[in-house]
């Protein structure tokens, strides 16, 4: 026996029959079902991840539009020393962009208020009602 040559196996062959019966062979409707409410669980973690961070994103740009049109308040009273503008007035009077927005991200008009040289710019929140802990104040003195 010569064993520096590799002995050969012969193939296996699987009968027509045997075949047959792999190929048909499919999911059960336990196997689907499982796998659809993996999926889900899935799906479902996910949308949350994403509604908790558009909620922030709503909240941050609330904030930061609040700053900006305080600041532009602020260059439109030096100019009109007494009075508080609208957001529609510093648009119009060109301090602020045209293109900003003139509303709140829930759709709320900002609040403006000139008492005593102090500026107060706020948003109403998520729940749309003034003088709740989730409105959006911005004051400097």
């Amino acid at each position: 026996m010569n064993l520096s040559q590799p002995t050969q196996t012969a193939p296996r062959r699987l009968s027509r029959r045997a075949l047959r019966r792999i190929a048909q062979r499919g999911m059960t409707l336990i196997e689907i079902m499982i796998v659809v409410v993996i999926m889900g669980l899935i799906a479902s973690a996910v949308g949350i991840g994403v509604f908790n961070q558009a909620k922030k994103a709503r909240i941050e740009t609330a904030t930061t539009e609040v700053r900006s049109i305080e600041h532009a308040v602020q260059l439109w009273q030096q100019d009109h020393p007494s009075g508080c503008p609208t957001v529609a007035q510093l648009q119009a009077d060109r301090i602020l962009d045209n293109h900003a927005r003139s509303k709140d991200p829930w759709d709320n008009d900002y609040a403006i208020s000139c008492e005593n040289g102090d500026v107060t710019v706020r948003s109403k929140g998520p729940d749309g009602q003034e003088g709740t802990d989730d409105d959006i104040p911005r004051q400097r003195r």
